[in-house]
């Protein structure tokens, strides 16, 4: 179901799933979880009530991404299901797992990053668990360092502000596309090519709400411009099924 355009926005929000007055949808990159301070239309939130035909105060966000990311977000429509939501968050009854491009690949096939990370309410403890899922040829950074690019697959054991972006820079790992945390955004090949990474190479492919009657789980296919980067660097398209479980394109 497609909820229309956001302003300036090249790909719709899409709703994947419905249970329980919760809904989980598909954001492209680019679009806020919610308005602005200025209450500025073009939100997912927005968005998400055009669809619903519902009141746009009806819809709160549960888990949100960063701006420049994509995939699945959380949302509770009514007073009840955000009480409803909240109680789950409280119990870390809802886990988020993600996809990410970073350069240079994090040392070794696994691993946990369990650093504190900065917040706009100060410091706050977090944990990230990540498996290398890819590899590829070595390339070279604008600066002229040799790093080698990996895809990871990640799930959040906490949420906070930037944590994956903020974990994966202190690991020396920052994601691609990511400036704020160190991230290039363009890298050369071995033969010359050079590959452009112009956003943060993040896609939330799959959100796991633990309900009591059992586990609602839904994933969105990773997305055709991260796709596009893993194979212009030379990875292979498995890797992406290898990471999600789904397949690519979407």
């Amino acid at each position: 179901m497609s909820a229309g355009r956001a302003r300036g926005r090249t790909a719709p929000l899409e709703i994947v799933g419905r249970r329980a007055g919760l809904v989980v949808a598909s954001i492209p990159a680019g679009m806020p979880a919610e308005p602005d301070r200025s209450g500025a239309d073009g939100s997912a939130s927005h968005e998400l009530a055009r669809a619903l035909g519902v009141d746009a105060r009806e819809v709160h966000a549960l888990s949100r991404l960063d701006l420049g990311a994509s995939g699945l977000a959380t949302f509770a429509v009514g007073a009840e299901a955000k009480r409803r939501g909240a109680q789950l968050l409280e119990r870390g009854a809802l886990t988020r797992e993600y996809a990410a491009l970073v350069a240079p690949s994090p040392s070794g096939p696994a691993g946990r990053w369990a650093a504190s990370v900065e917040t706009p309410r100060g410091p706050r403890a977090a944990a990230t668990v990540w498996r290398r899922v890819g590899g590829t040829a070595p390339c070279r950074t604008p600066a002229g360092e040799v790093v080698t690019p990996a895809l990871l697959a990640l799930t959040l054991e906490t949420g906070r502000f930037h944590q994956i972006r903020q974990h994966a820079a202190g690991a020396g790992a920052p994601l691609l596309g990511d400036r704020r945390h160190g991230g290039v955004t363009r890298l050369t090949r071995e033969d010359g090519s050079v590959v452009a990474c112009p956003r943060v190479a993040l896609h939330a492919l799959r959100v796991t709400i633990r309900f009591a009657a059992g586990p609602w789980q839904l994933t969105d296919a990773p997305p055709r411009d991260l796709v596009a980067i893993w194979a212009a660097l030379g990875g292979a398209a498995e890797d992406w099924s290898r990471g999600s479980g789904a397949e690519p394109g979407g």
